[in-house]
């Protein structure tokens, strides 16, 4: 069992310490983003989101309509299930 430990390449001691420091930068460059990010989103995010889900119950709706006539529970006119 001592011959898989001495016969496996090992990582110089460069390439070691490379890889600590690129995984010490990334962990500060993710901890300094994370605290520069804004808790609320913007006016604009906010709006997109109002309209986004207006439209996600608009369509909901719609479906629910369309779900009802084929299943003969709901009286509907063709012009509303567009």
């Amino acid at each position: 069992m001592g011959e898989l430990w001495t016969t496996a390449p090992s990582l110089s001691p460069l390439a070691v310490v490379v890889l600590i420091a690129g995984t010490i930068l990334l962990t500060i460059g993710f901890l300094i983003w994370l605290a520069l990010t804004p808790d609320e989103p913007a006016d604009t995010t906010r709006e997109a989101r109002r309209r986004l889900s207006e439209r996600s119950r608009a369509e909901a709706a719609r479906n629910r309509r369309r779900l009802d006539a084929d299943a003969g529970r709901a009286d509907h006119v063709a012009g509303d299930l567009s």
